[in-house]
């Protein structure tokens, strides 16, 4: 947070969102992911601080959807620093289901690595 302090994470005011009720990502399963524990740097509703415990924890968030053809750039500024045994991935996208869904047989077989996921920091 550059010297900012860390403040307590606000849904109404952030550029992410919590994952809906039942929307759970297959990477963030357990524990289920807690929103009351995020936290966001002290004025900046586009940040959000993943900070490492000796708990497991899972925190995913949503932006906005947006058509992915029509992106001209993603900027970032990320800082990581003492993560060892902890696997992260702060920034990525991925198209929204069924678009990476095989529909032909009578249940969706949604197989990720074919969902066009980009990792951007991993």
């Amino acid at each position: 947070c550059e010297g900012n302090s860390i403040e307590p994470f606000n849904q109404l005011t952030s550029a992410w969102k919590p994952l809906e009720d039942g929307e759970v990502h297959n990477n963030c399963q357990v524990p289920t992911p807690n929103p009351s524990t995020y936290q966001q740097c002290s004025g900046d509703p586009t940040s959000i601080v993943l900070a490492k415990s000796d708990q497991p924890a899972c925190e995913a968030v949503r932006s906005c959807d947006f058509p992915l053809k029509e992106l001209v750039s993603i900027e970032a500024d990320i800082a990581i620093d003492d993560c060892d045994e902890t696997w992260v991935a702060p920034l990525w996208i991925t198209p929204t289901p069924p678009n990476w869904c095989d529909n032909r047989g009578s249940e969706p077989i949604c197989n990720q690595g074919a969902s066009g996921e980009i990792d951007f920091v991993e």
